[in-house]
């Protein structure tokens, strides 16, 4: 936790941007805008059950990280995973139904989204 700058559920930002692993604490239910963004080393992020909301561009820039798992959340913002040019593989839950525009853009390697049957809108 020592990691994070957390309000109110909700984790504000990485404060240390090195970080490779990130065990994001049981009882978050949101990453806000742009918490992750450009920590250029992070390879992996343990979401909690917990886990409701990420935030615009969250994990924006982060280009070693290789998967996401996002199962339980129901709501993800533009451009949360932008940029994030290792990202293989992406597990969405049947909680979300919206993936808004950009999300997934410049994800060039990724190869895999199991997307659950209720999505309704993939943006651009």
């Amino acid at each position: 936790m020592d990691f994070f700058d957390i309000q109110d559920n909700r984790i504000i930002e990485c404060t240390d941007k090195t970080i490779i692993t990130a065990d994001i604490p049981d009882g978050i239910e949101e990453i806000s805008e742009n918490a992750f963004a450009d920590c250029k080393n992070l390879v992996s992020v343990d979401f909690p059950p917990t886990l409701k909301k990420i935030g615009d561009g969250a994990v924006y820039g982060c280009v070693k990280l290789k998967t996401a798992d996002l199962s339980n959340v129901s709501i993800v913002g533009a451009y949360a995973f932008s940029g994030c040019l290792s990202l293989r593989s992406v597990t969405l839950g049947n909680n979300i139904g919206y993936l808004p525009n950009g999300i997934f853009s410049d994800c060039t390697m990724l190869e895999e989204i199991k997307l659950p049957e209720n999505i309704t809108y993939i943006g651009c």
